[in-house]
Order: C-alpha cells, then structure tokens, then sequence
C-alpha cells in the first residue's frame, strides 16, 4: 500500500472524524448525513496537497444513522460509516458512532462513543473492535465478528456496559 495513501486514511479515520464527533457534536451528524461525500472530499483533498490521488469512488464510502433505542425522551441514536476495503492493519472497514439525545430538555452527546472496526494482522482474521474516547485514548476491545449488526451490538453491549 502506498505510504501517503496509508497515513491519509489513518489520520482521516482515527483523527479528524473523532475528533469531529466529540467536538462538533449535531454538526457533526449533520454533516455526515447531508453531505455523504465529506470523508471523500476530505481524504481526496489531503492526498491532493500532498501530490497524491484517491484510488477510490463516492461510492465506496457510505454513511447510515438509526435509532437504537427509545425510553420516554430520550433516543439512544447509530451513525454507521462505511470505509473502502481496508489494505492495511489498522484501517478501518467502518466506524460506529454512537449518541444520545433528550429533545424536552435539550439535551444531547451526553452518552457517547466512537468505535472503529479495524483491519487486524491480514484479512484471514478477524476484525477488530476499538474505541477512540473522547480524551484522544485509544481502546482495543478484540476480534469482533464480520457481520456489521453482531458490529454494532458488541458496540452497544460495550457502551452500555454490559
């Protein structure tokens, strides 16, 4: 894999869209879903300054937001971003946002958590769940199954804390 196309991808995955979820918070979920070639855009202009090309098409990046719980006011929300193939250990296959929101009071990120699903040793293994938490951390949670709803209710169970 090429160098420069490696360190766009990790920085785009594991750096900006994190710290634009936690930071910019409905904004940030506003982008996602109205733009859906944002992550596009922005790794295709990091590649550009660099003198560098994306090898890869709009459509290969996806993004898909579902309500995954309701109790009274509060929504309990899942932003799902969809990466190309991951070449190398450890991109991403996808990200797993999750959020919360109170409409009566106003309220919302006051539950939250970022989770990639990331590439591991080579493509014969499984992939791995991980969490970038909102100091910058990084966790490593395991192997994590293929399939993306087993994804997202690892990443529930673990954000719940069960």
């Amino acid at each position: 894999m090429d160098e420069l196309l490696y360190q766009a991808r990790y920085f785009v995955e594991h750096q900006i869209l994190p710290k634009d979820f936690y930071q910019e918070k409905m904004n940030f979920i506003y982008v996602m879903m109205k733009g859906k070639d944002y992550i596009y855009d922005v790794m295709s202009d990091i590649l550009e300054s660099e003198g560098g090309k994306i090898p890869y098409s709009k459509e290969q990046f996806d993004v898909r937001l579902a309500k995954v719980k309701e109790d009274e006011n509060d929504k309990d929300y899942v932003l799902v971003i969809d990466f190309p193939f991951p070449e190398a250990e450890p991109l991403c296959y996808r990200a797993i946002a999750l959020f919360d929101m109170n409409e009566e009071k106003n309220i919302s990120f006051t539950k939250v958590r970022y989770f990639t699903v990331e590439r591991s040793v080579d493509e014969t293994y499984p992939p791995l769940l991980c969490a970038w938490n909102r100091d910058g951390s990084h966790s490593n949670y395991g192997e994590v199954s293929d399939n993306i709803i087993e994804q997202i209710e690892t990443a529930l169970n673990i954000h719940y804390g069960k």
